[in-house]
């Protein structure tokens, strides 16, 4: 587990945010979606210390992605507190352990779901269906958000461990 001032860190390094810019625009981001209820179950109270886990950093690394297509937050943070713990969790885990590529595939339709609501499909390909996926894409579905979950997980537990060494190196005598 890791602390907030880590937890962030390591998701602004997977988007390049560091600086004033990570002080500022990152961690108002970051605090935008704490308000919405992200990572879920993470408000034990005020002044309490918290401590972030990899199914939470996951959470805020999807939202954070999806953040890059420009998908409003309140409709992330939907889609978390829906999807979550039946659909997304356990795509990361897989996508850890998989031989192959694990791609999230969103069609979204953020101004027309207004006149003509629908419910977002959500869908995981590996690299062969991804393919057949895009050649598809056509009609009221010739959109599409794709990213690749079996990096972004990879870069979270990659920077996890670097937190980690670096943490137990600094308090070895």
């Amino acid at each position: 587990s890791v602390n907030y001032a880590e937890a962030e860190r390591m998701l602004a390094s997977l988007h390049g945010a560091s600086g004033d810019i990570q002080k500022m625009t990152f961690r108002a981001r970051l605090k935008h979606l704490k308000r919405l209820g992200i990572p879920l179950h993470s408000s034990p109270g005020r002044g309490k210390k918290i401590r972030y886990f990899d199914d939470q950093l996951y959470q805020w690394a999807f939202c954070l992605e999806l953040a890059e297509f420009g998908v409003d937050p309140t409709v992330v943070a939907g889609i978390v507190e829906t999807e979550w713990i039946s659909n997304i969790s356990d795509r990361f885990q897989e996508a850890l352990k998989s031989p192959s590529d694990v791609y999230f595939a969103m069609c979204p339709r953020m101004m027309s779901n207004i006149w003509e609501p629908q419910l977002f499909e959500l869908k995981w390909l590996d690299m062969n269906q991804t393919t057949n996926f895009l050649h598809r894409l056509k009609g009221s579905n010739r959109r599409a958000i794709l990213i690749n979950i079996s990096d972004l997980a990879q870069q979270i537990h990659s920077a996890g461990l670097a937190f980690y060494s670096a943490r137990h190196s600094s308090t070895e005598p």
